[in-house]
């Protein structure tokens, strides 16, 4: 399970806020019980890949900032966004609480509504 919608460029600017290298964040995360290197951190950075779910929680502790602010989309005020941020924090709530089906289910209903608005977007354009 994967979490499609994690804001690179956050990633980025809190590990440069921290002054921390890329192998200082895999450090932590590794430290955390996480498969992490560098080129994970670069390709998260990059949105070339995105971390586990599961590796978001301690990602947000290395780097000093909020989950949400790791979901956050530059110049996000609709509403379904937020719901879907909403959402996919309830679903790190349920892998927290061992509840792997009910965050699976949370994330596919963000799924759904990402694909609608996106289509709604495009039919704008």
């Amino acid at each position: 399970m994967r979490t499609a919608c994690i804001n690179s460029q956050r990633i980025y600017d809190a590990r440069l806020a921290k002054d921390m290298s890329q192998a200082d964040v895999a450090y932590k995360l590794r430290e955390h019980g996480h498969k992490a290197t560098e080129r994970s951190i670069r390709r998260w950075e990059t949105g070339v890949n995105a971390p586990h779910a599961n590796v978001v929680p301690a990602l947000a502790e290395a780097l000093g900032i909020t989950i949400e602010t790791l979901y956050e989309q530059d110049g996000a005020d609709d509403e379904e966004e937020e719901d879907e941020t909403a959402l996919r924090r309830l679903a790190h709530i349920a892998i927290d609480r061992d509840q792997p089906d009910m965050a699976l289910a949370l994330l596919e209903r963000v799924k759904v509504m990402s694909v609608r608005r996106k289509a709604r977007e495009e039919t704008r354009a």
